[in-house]
């Protein structure tokens, strides 16, 4: 008897938590994702000149799977320590960067999983005879038994727009973030780790003094809430041009940086969760998932996703 297929919409590290506890369990799994990697915010930018970590600075773990998932990461090489974010926050819990980049964190539970990367999907339609999925241009993705959807709750609405599966996510809320990229020439003496509630310089972290970056002489710059919601709409150019001249106003021996690049993050801190690890709707073969269910961290994401997979394995028995 073939194995139940199950798709999976998102391959952050929620869905990648789901995928994984399904494949654990025996099933087929097949994940889709619009970005051309996985990982979600766990990002790595790499360009020419100069990398930087562009979204998740690092992570933290509160509960126990999810140290127990760092610290294998960390043994795999896909994971470091990262003493200057632990001396920034102290209270003595251990700060974990990616290897060589951030999205290195999805590295031992996405191995072995099929990602369709590059593929946004369109369309969701339930029939008798399960899901069937396309991606945003018309063409069929395939038909399966379940589906997973671990994407950000306002693009899972719009996704299920008027259906009243996916209507306990309309609880969710999320604050933006401009992020900010900087190279500069070598031998720059660049800040380590600055902090502030919000404005253009809400973080400022030296990403090329975070291990395994070899130094580089890199800023990644990432703007509060309430300022990244008031600039929102303007263009990648004006919004670095404001953050790097807010930085070299507060240092001014900086020189002008050789590589200049922003991101608009329009779902990067979940800041009203809804409360429930995922949301299965049993009769659909239906699990929704993300960070959005626990709350503001990498690790709500894993323990969202995790659910979801759990229970549709329980599920598809």
């Amino acid at each position: 008897m073939a194995r139940p297929r199950v798709a999976i919409i998102g391959a952050g590290m929620a869905g990648l938590a789901a995928g994984r506890a399904l494949v654990d369990a025996g099933f087929a799994v097949q994940l889709f994702d619009k970005g051309r990697a996985p990982g979600g915010r766990l990002s790595w930018r790499r360009g020419e000149a100069a990398s930087f970590d562009h979204g998740a600075q690092y992570v933290r773990a509160k509960n126990e799977a999810f140290a127990i998932y760092l610290e294998a990461a960390e043994r795999a090489g896909c994971a470091a320590r990262w003493p200057e974010a632990e001396a920034a926050r102290g209270d003595g819990r251990p700060a974990y960067v990616g290897l060589p980049g951030m999205s290195g964190l999805v590295g031992p539970i996405g191995r072995g999983l099929d990602v369709a990367s590059a593929t946004q999907v369109g369309d969701a339609s339930r029939s008798d005879d399960g899901w069937r999925l396309a991606d945003a241009h018309g063409a069929g993705l395939g038909r399966f038994d379940a589906l997973v959807v671990a994407i950000p709750a306002p693009q899972a609405l719009g996704l299920f727009e008027g259906h009243p599966l996916a209507d306990p996510l309309r609880d969710a809320a999320y604050a933006p973030c401009w992020t900010a990229m900087f190279a500069f020439g070598q031998g720059v003496e660049l800040p380590q780790i600055e902090r502030d509630d919000d404005g253009p310089l809400a973080w400022v972290a030296h990403d090329g003094g975070k291990p395994g970056r070899g130094g580089a002489a890199t800023l990644v710059v990432q703007a509060g809430p309430d300022w990244s919601a008031s600039n929102l709409e303007r263009s990648r150019e004006e919004v670095a041009a404001d953050m790097l001249a807010a930085l070299r106003a507060r240092h001014p021996a900086l020189p002008a940086p050789a590589q200049v690049d922003a991101h608009r993050w329009r779902f990067a801190q979940v800041i009203r969760a809804i409360g429930a690890p995922c949301v299965v709707e049993a009769d659909a073969g239906l699990a929704f998932c993300g960070d959005y269910c626990l709350g503001p961290r990498v690790e709500a994401a894993f323990d969202s996703g995790r659910a979801a997979g759990s229970a549709l394995a329980r599920l598809l028995g």
